[in-house]
């Protein structure tokens, strides 16, 4: 536990965010979200910009590990993943948010509306989130990636939401820490209202309720008199005899033996997805390399196998949650993982094999 310690404060120290300062990593992180965040208002809509530099990993990883999400170890490993998941060692990585308060909103297609101006040079978009090239309404959120080259500081120019092209420029001047960045409206004391006066000029006083009064119990009413009924009414009829009807049982049924049920393989085919997916959610290498099929045992090794199962930037999204849908070939698994406001849809594909009457995965 000592040693877990020492390496754990030896990776602190080296982080780019201890140099502000020793900062807690979620100051570290709103400063540079503050430095690198912009905002413009357009034709019914707003425009959100966030930039992700490189700066922005090692205080996003260390605030998951206080979360306990990341444990110390596998720190380096989520910020690999972190980075590869962004782009970010090819790539200059924006998030766009776009709020539409009106119709719909068309900048289709993107890669015609934004562009990027750093220094003396102009850059346009490598890739980017196709839901932007969709007609927008409420909240639509995309990534917007530039080439590498593009050195800070940044210019975005969007076209399409004002009649002129809008720039936003990071990065920006960040306000101190804990400054307030919104002001709060000054509300003006209102008045009680005085009482209406009465006519003599003496204020009415408040009505006191009266107190209903109960009404008075009635005596009970003595009920009317039955008619007494006459012997001939008292006489009872004599009831007609009923005839008797012999009723013939039918044997019962001899009972069948109960059909054993199929096995549904569409089912036996996700369990065994669902089974190697939750040992690899628990970092269970040995109970996973024993899920796999013979061929995919003889093309990888246990070693070889545990480096691929926790270096696998899958293994971060499938602690989110995870769905299965089964195919003809095998399965297809989505997960959703989070960086910072953005959360991203991975897939990963799953082939199975059926041996000795169980389902086997064959990756």
């Amino acid at each position: 536990m000592f040693r877990s310690l020492t390496l754990l404060m030896a990776a602190l120290l080296a982080l780019p965010w201890a140099a502000l300062g020793a900062q807690p990593p979620e100051e570290a992180l709103a400063r540079q979200l503050n430095r690198w965040s912009a905002i413009t208002w357009g034709e019914g809509c707003v425009v959100w910009l966030v930039h992700y530099p490189d700066e922005m990993v090692a205080p996003w990883a260390a605030l998951e590990a206080r979360r306990g999400r990341v444990r110390p170890k596998d720190l380096k490993a989520y910020e690999r993943s972190f980075r590869d998941s962004l782009k970010m060692d090819r790539s200059r990585p924006f998030l766009m948010t776009f709020q539409v308060f009106g119709g719909p909103l068309k900048l289709s297609p993107l890669r015609d509306h934004v562009a990027l101006r750093a220094g003396n040079r102009t850059f346009r978009p490598l890739d980017y989130d196709r839901r932007l090239d969709q007609p927008m309404s409420g909240i639509v959120q995309g990534l917007v990636f530039f080439p590498r080259e593009a050195r800070p500081p940044f210019e975005l120019t969007v076209k399409g939401i004002l009649p002129s092209p809008v720039s936003l420029k990071l990065p920006t001047d960040a306000p101190e820490m804990g400054a307030p960045v919104v002001r709060a409206l000054k509300v003006q004391d209102v008045k009680p209202q005085r009482a209406p006066k009465e006519q003599g000029g003496k204020e009415a006083k408040a009505s006191q309720p009266v107190k209903p009064q109960s009404p008075k119990p009635e005596a009970p009413k003595a009920p009317p008199e039955r008619p007494q009924p006459t012997r001939a009414e008292t006489k009872p009829q004599e009831a007609p005899e009923t005839p008797k009807v012999e009723v013939q049982r039918p044997e019962a049924p001899k009972p069948e033996a109960p059909e054993k049920p199929k096995e549904d393989p569409r089912r036996a085919r996700e369990e065994a997805v669902r089974a190697f997916l939750e040992a690899w959610r628990r970092e269970d290498v040995d109970a996973a390399y024993g899920m796999l099929s013979s061929a995919a045992k003889k093309r990888t090794g246990r070693r070889e196998f545990g480096e691929r199962l926790m270096g696998h930037p899958f293994r971060w999204a499938l602690k989110e949650g995870y769905k299965v849908s089964i195919t003809d070939q095998g399965a297809k698994v989505a997960a959703t993982q989070r960086f910072l406001m953005v959360r991203m849809i991975k897939e990963e594909r799953l082939r199975l094999v059926e041996e000795g009457g169980r389902y086997l995965i064959d990756w």
